[in-house]
């Protein structure tokens, strides 16, 4: 979106007045005093002021006429954007006045800092330097929180929709040619937290002020961090989303300033002189010291637009024309993504009704991979929070055993033993994807606006992490027949057989031990899901029965695990007392050996 400007083009000439008076500029009214000397001279009984000194600067800044709303793709949302803002040296700008910063998106602790020069450089001074240069190593801007000071530390509500104000304090300066770092960052502990861009130029956003320079973002919650859960904690090549909103400290025009303005100003300036030298104009009768005072009250763009301005307007047009028609391509394929998606969806649904679970799973999945190619809008949101949930859901079913073509292929098995471990292996896989699935649904939806996904996710992993438990017993108990039924058969030997022996698995009994404690971690998490759902809803009946199953069986396993250890410990004790044994008949078979 464009930049928005007030009177752009005459406000701040219009609003400087003489000493005393008082310039209103659209919504803000400004004292417009001067900062020149001004003494009195008494001559023939009356009272002349004789002018001294010209200001160099005006002591007013035009209040909120400038705001800038960068490009708005919703590619990503995270925790950080760090980006530049460079002032623009083309015009007699004294300094900008960075005072608010919008975004959007789930927000929450938000904090705002800046620091002089760019995020990119230049390297540390002073202690820091020194120590990076002791330790080797070059210490980044981005990870060094001490170049860097806080504006801005306040707890804001989510607004996913409408841009969010968030006032500097003080307000930022940036002065011609020079360039400033912002840093907007939240410690909210989730993905949503601010909305940003992939880089699709080289500049964000442009006027005839300053310059948004594409940045990094930032994944982690924790302010400067270097790491996060995913590895390195920032991402290149990403552009601020949101709204800039500034004010402008201008020049004063006296000689020594004279260069500094545009050249249809300084062509002007020298008119007026000229034509004051000239005795016959009307200028001539005006002491000079008038006229410069009048010319130093005069705004840059007085004489004028300069070429500097126009120029900045055709390109900033040109651009504006580009990024509506790339805009406008954009809102179209992703119109028809979403559509796309939705008809998976609804295919997946009608494919659940036919219990064919996993064709239905295979429909959702494709509708995710398209939805998460920037969504970010709030429709969309939507249509993928219900896609997941239906995606977990599917395999929650699966794993219950309720697909008929799954069903359909175990049947054609003949060995029962092997089916009936294969259908186990099977539904055990697809239950824990569902929980995995319920697990990535809670950690996306927002706990507030989406309250009703939230029991449904908890009701998914804990249905799944129950059925998980319960065939991950069943599946112990095949695999210990099995091993029973084993024990009588004779390895045949081989001329490896000592290597076979040395790196062969752990025994048969310890692979059910870890059988027993992966169970036993299923139950333990239903039951932490469970009373999450009470917790919410203290009447849900299925959620009490789940839970009461799921403690009785962590009590069950917990003795059957105390018992086990108990037999175990026997067992290795009469193996050590054997070895034992062994090793003493064997050393008085080598001492008869050597006696001989």
């Amino acid at each position: 979106m464009d930049g928005k400007e007030e009177d752009r083009h005459s406000s701040s000439a219009k609003s400087c007045k003489l000493v005393g008076t008082r310039a209103d500029d659209g919504n803000s009214t400004h004292e417009a005093q001067s900062s020149m000397e001004v003494d009195t001279n008494i001559v023939d009984g009356i009272s002349r002021p004789a002018l001294t000194r010209l200001a160099s600067e005006a002591d007013y800044s035009i209040q909120g006429t400038y705001t800038v709303d960068t490009r708005d793709y919703e590619d990503h949302t995270f925790s950080g954007i760090m980006f530049d803002v460079v002032c623009k040296d083309t015009l007699p700008i004294q300094n900008l006045e960075l005072t608010h910063v919008y975004v959007r998106g789930a927000l929450g602790d938000m904090q705002i800092f800046t620091c002089t020069d760019s995020i990119r450089g230049p390297e540390p001074r002073g202690e820091t330097r020194a120590l990076s240069l002791k330790q080797g190593a070059k210490v980044e801007k981005h990870l060094d929180p001490e170049q860097w000071r806080c504006v801005h530390k306040e707890t804001h509500q989510p607004s996913t929709d409408e841009l969010k104000a968030m006032k500097l304090s003080p307000p930022v300066i940036v002065t011609p040619g020079k360039t400033i770092g912002l840093y907007v960052h939240s410690r909210a502990a989730h993905d949503q937290a601010i909305v940003y861009n992939n880089r699709r130029s080289e500049v964000t956003y442009e006027d005839r002020h300053f310059r948004v320079m594409p940045g990094l973002a930032h994944v982690s919650n924790i302010p400067f961090s270097k790491s996060c859960v995913w590895g390195y904690a920032w991402r290149d090549g990403r552009e601020f989303v949101g709204r800039l909103k500034y004010a402008v400290k201008w020049k004063l025009w006296k000689p020594s300033n004279h260069a500094l303005f545009p050249r249809c100003f300084r062509e002007m300036v020298m008119v007026l002189l000229r034509c004051h030298k000239h005795r016959g104009s009307s200028l001539s009768i005006l002491p000079k010291r008038v006229l410069l005072y009048i010319i130093n009250f005069c705004a840059y763009d007085w004489a004028g637009i300069p070429e500097e301005v126009t120029s900045v307007l055709r390109i900033n047009d040109l651009q504006q024309q580009a990024r509506r028609r790339r805009d406008e391509a954009i809102r179209i394929q992703r119109e028809r993504e979403y559509r796309r998606a939705q008809s998976l969806k609804e295919r997946g649904t009608n494919l659940i009704t036919k219990n064919k679970f996993i064709q239905a799973a295979n429909e959702c999945s494709q509708a995710l991979a398209i939805l998460q190619n920037g969504a970010g809008a709030r429709r969309r949101k939507i249509l993928f929070v219900e896609t997941m949930s239906q995606l977990s859901e599917c395999c929650l079913r699966i794993g219950q055993g309720l697909d008929v073509s799954l069903s359909r292929m175990l049947d054609e098995m003949e060995d029962s033993k092997m089916r009936r471990e294969n259908e186990l292996h099977s539904h055990l896989r697809f239950l824990e994807q569902g929980a995995t699935y319920g697990l990535i649904l809670l950690s996306k939806i927002n706990r507030i606006t989406d309250s009703k996904f939230v029991a449904r996710s908890h009701h998914i992993v804990a249905e799944s992490r129950l059925q998980f438990g319960r065939l991950a017993r069943q599946l112990r108990s095949l695999q210990l027949e099995e091993s029973k039924g084993d024990e009588g058969k004779d390895r045949p030997a081989t001329a490896l057989s000592g290597l076979q022996d040395s790196s062969s698995p752990p025994p048969a009994r310890r692979t059910h031990i870890m059988q027993e404690e992966s169970a036993l971690h299923a139950f333990r998490m239903a039951a932490a899901h469970y009373s999450s759902i009470l917790h919410l809803n203290p009447d849900d009946s299925k959620a009490q029965s789940g839970l009461r199953e799921a403690r009785r069986v962590i009590e069950e396993m917990g003795h059957n695990a105390e018992k086990g250890n108990d037999e175990a410990e026997e067992e290795e004790e009469e193996d050590d007392g054997e070895e034992d044994g062994g090793g003493g008949e064997a050393e008085r078979n080598e001492a008869e050996s050597c006696r001989c």
